[in-house]
C-alpha cells in the first residue's frame, strides 16, 4: 500500500497536471488580489465587496481543485495503466484509497501554496489576517478532505474524464437545487445538511461554536462516502 501511493504521489508532481492546476490557482488568487487593492484605494475596504470577492476566490479554488482531483483519478483509466496496477498485486480498494490519499496531498499543496500568495499580497492592504483564519483553516482543510473523497469517487466510478468532470460539475448542485425545491414545498431545512450548505453559517459568522456543525458534517460525509467508493471499487470491473 505505502508503495503505491509512493508510485501516486511520484505521478502527482511529475505531471505536467498538478503545475497547470497550481498556476491557474496562483493566477485567481493574484487577480482577487488586485482587485481587493483597487477597491482599497478607490472606496476604501467595504464588507460586502470583500465578502464577494472571497466567495468568487474560494469558488475558483473549489473548481480548479474538482477538476485536478477528476483528471488525475481518471488518468490511469484513460492511460490504460489501471490493469497493470492491478497485475501487480494490489486490489482495487487500495488503488481508490491511494487516489484519495494522492489526491488529497495534491490538492492541499496546491492550496496551501496559493494560500500563502494570498496572504501575501493581502496583507499589504491590512487584508491578511484575521483572528477568525485558524478556525477557517481547520474548517477548510477537512472539507477539502470531504469533496476530494466525493470527487475522486465520482471519477473512479465514471472512468472517463469528461462524463467525471460533467457528473462532478453538476451533481452536486442539482441535488442541491432538488433538496432547496423539497424544502420550499415541506417547510423543512434539509438543504443545511448537503455538503455544499454545510458551511454557510460557519462563513457568514467564523466563530468556535458555528464550526462544531459543519465539522461534523464533514466527518460524516467522509465516512460516508469513503463506504460507498470502496463498495463500487470491491464491486468494479477493470477493464
Amino acid at each position: 500500500m505505502r508503495r503505491l501511493i509512493k508510485l501516486n504521489l511520484r505521478n502527482i508532481f511529475h505531471n505536467k497536471l498538478f503545475y497547470v492546476c497550481l498556476g491557474l490557482s496562483l493566477l485567481l488568487n493574484v487577480g482577487v488580489s488586485f482587485l481587493s487593492e483597487v477597491l482599497f484605494k478607490s472606496v476604501g475596504v467595504n464588507t460586502k465587496a470583500l465578502e464577494s470577492l472571497t466567495s468568487v476566490f474560494t469558488s475558483g479554488v473549489d473548481i480548479i481543485a474538482m477538476i485536478f482531483i477528476t483528471l488525475y483519478c481518471t488518468f490511469d483509466f484513460s492511460e490504460g495503466t489501471t490493469k497493470n496496477i492491478i497485475a501487480r498485486g494490489y486490489s482495487k480498494t487500495k488503488l481508490l484509497i491511494s487516489k484519495y490519499i494522492a489526491s488529497l496531498i495534491g490538492v492541499l499543496a496546491i492550496i496551501l501554496i496559493s494560500a500563502t500568495l494570498s496572504f501575501v499580497l493581502y496583507i499589504k492592504n491590512g487584508l491578511g489576517y484575521n483572528s477568525s483564519m485558524p478556525l477557517s483553516i481547520l474548517v477548510g482543510i477537512i472539507g477539502v478532505v470531504a469533496y476530494t473523497i466525493l470527487y475522486a469517487t465520482v471519477a473512479f466510478s465514471l472512468e472517463k474524464t469528461s462524463s467525471s468532470i460533467i457528473a462532478n460539475m453538476f451533481i452536486p448542485n442539482i441535488i442541491n437545487l432538488v433538496i432547496g425545491i423539497a424544502d420550499s414545498n415541506l417547510h423543512a431545512k434539509m438543504s443545511r445538511y448537503w455538503i455544499d450548505n454545510v458551511n454557510n453559517s460557519f462563513i457568514n459568522n467564523p466563530t468556535a461554536s458555528n464550526m462544531i456543525f459543519p465539522i461534523v458534517m464533514y466527518l460524516i460525509y467522509i465516512v460516508i462516502l469513503t463506504f460507498i467508493g470502496i463498495q463500487i471499487a470491491k464491486n468494479k470491473e477493470i477493464k
